[in-house]
């Protein structure tokens, strides 16, 4: 696999600088185990589970680290009492919720559904707060609100601290709680989320954080997402719709919504209160739909919304009630369609950005710096070969001025990038072009293709760009490596008629 860094990756001990969050332990294990940085998110479960499930995911990482996600809203009642919420629940609201059941026929459920399991409350956030303070777990992640005594009884405890904000007004007040790290979470985002978009709001955040570390959230599903954070001053990426359709978290999912994920396109995504009383991004089904109908009430801010709607959720997937299953998720739901394992998922991302990060930085004017270049000697003046009978057709001429001169001294007629003392790179997503000084303009097209006499493959090997030109008893090889932003090195190897000759170019980049 490339290699993709940041300095997160020394700070924390990773290979890339990608968080996975996710609601399952073996999804959380096998994003930490692919070289990232797993994030459990443990907000839906009580104090022991979260005690027992750090463990697990520690077992099944190792020394690795990882990290879990609590949210954290200021405003919640002081009991975990779900009767003193049920009693201030309007009755319209209930009525409104009695119609749903009866209109999709849902059966009772058989027990709590996940957001009345307990009620959002200060006794739970204690508790919970309580069994990831005493685990072994890496990093602490405030999902909704960073309490200053929790982030310093955590940092105390040698944990890492990171709070997820929406906006640039919540840099400030993050900063004054502690946190070692701030996410910077987009309107693109899935499950709750705020109202500025992904690239309007990173850049204020960065600016705003100083020498905080920022990651970047919401929208983020490919390797050109993870280089356009880096190049907006980010030091990594927040991703949680990706791992949706990872074979490990489909013992998480319910089928049904695995096909609407699969189906879903970012148009296909709704903001809604429905589901917990805070702005929270779904996948549109009729659940949406409903809460959006003209004779809805508005929803109740929570923990109000969980109470009312919490055990009709849990009977929606416990009965299969198709048309109103759903699921948290982003816009960047539309770049996947199949379920595929982590491992898979990040090698992808990770590879495009590496291709996406060098080709950018490739572009520009480069100079040779003929004091670190290898001298090559004048390959056009070889001995002539034995003549060759006369073909036609213009490859089949490039192959008679081969068998009738020095295959070096066609090398070096071809290759410009052994005389040239200039070098121009245009590089898009697909292709380079590269144009030697003195010489000719050359087109290189990612994979394989046919250029005159030459059969071409192009393409990305670790951080360096790997041209192989081949044709007859000829090979040249060239890898083009950014070594430092103002410093690219051209290696070329030459195989022809059983010479092999290596050369050196290196070239400094021109304002």
């Amino acid at each position: 696999m490339a290699s993709l860094w940041s300095p997160l990756c020394d700070r924390l001990g990773i290979n890339y600088p990608i968080f996975g969050f996710a609601h399952d332990v073996s999804t959380v294990a096998a994003i930490t185990n692919a070289g990232g940085f797993g994030v459990y998110g443990a907000t839906r479960r009580f104090p022991h589970e979260i005690t027992e499930e750090l463990a697990a995911i520690r077992k099944l990482v190792g020394n690795k680290p990882f990290g879990v996600d609590l949210v954290l809203p200021p405003g919640m009642p002081e009991h975990n009492s779900r009767e003193a919420i049920e009693a201030e629940i309007p009755d319209a609201h209930k009525a409104f919720v009695q119609g749903l059941i009866e209109k999709f026929a849902v059966p009772q459920a058989t027990e709590p559904g996940m957001r009345t399991r307990f009620i959002r409350s200060k006794e739970i956030e204690d508790a919970q707060l309580r069994a990831v303070l005493d685990s072994d777990v890496d990093m602490f992640a405030c999902g909704i609100g960073a309490p200053p005594d929790a982030v310093a009884e955590a940092k105390a405890g040698g944990k890492t601290t990171l709070a997820l904000i929406g906006s640039p007004h919540h840099v400030e007040r993050s900063i004054r709680a502690g946190v070692d790290f701030l996410v910077a979470q987009g309107y693109d985002a899935g499950a709750h989320t705020g109202p500025i978009g992904t690239y309007s709001l990173v850049p204020q955040i960065v600016d705003a954080a100083g020498d905080i570390p920022v990651l970047v959230a919401g929208g983020v599903a490919t390797g050109r997402h993870i280089a356009a954070a880096l190049a907006m001053g980010a030091q990594g990426v927040w991703l949680g719709t990706a791992w949706l359709l990872s074979s490990e978290h489909q013992g998480h999912m319910h089928p049904v919504n695995t096909r609407k994920l699969i189906e879903a396109g970012s148009a296909d995504t709704v903001i809604t209160r429905s589901e917990s009383g805070k702005t929270f991004r779904q996948i549109r089904t009729g659940w949406s739909q409903a809460w959006e109908a003209e004779d809805a009430p508005a929803p109740l801010k929570m923990p109000y919304q969980d109470v009312l709607v919490g055990d009709l959720l849990g009977a929606i997937e416990e009965h299969d009630i198709e048309p109103l299953i759903h699921s948290g998720a982003g816009q960047s739901v539309a770049y996947f369609n199949e379920v595929k394992p982590v491992a898979a998922i990040m090698r992808e991302l990770v590879n495009e950005a590496c291709t996406t990060l060098q080709s950018q930085t490739l572009s520009g004017q480069w100079l040779v710096d003929f004091g670190d270049s290898d001298l090559v000697p004048d390959l056009r003046n070889r001995p002539q070969g034995r003549p060759s009978r006369r073909v036609q057709g213009s490859v089949n001429r490039e192959a008679l001025r081969v068998a009738d001169g020095s295959a070096l001294a066609f090398i070096a007629h071809d290759f410009q990038v052994l005389r040239a003392d200039k070098l121009t790179i245009e590089q898009n997503r697909d292709s380079m072009g590269l144009d030697y000084q003195p010489g000719v303009y050359r087109d290189v097209s990612w994979g394989e293709r046919q250029r005159g006499l030459w059969e071409v493959h192009a393409g990305w090997e670790e951080q360096q760009l790997v041209i192989i030109s081949k044709a007859r008893n000829m090979r040249v090889e060239e890898r083009l490596q950014l070594v430092s932003p103002d410093l690219l090195e051209v290696r070329v190897n030459i195989d022809a008629d059983g010479e092999q000759l290596e050369f050196l170019r290196v070239f400094n980049r021109q304002p």
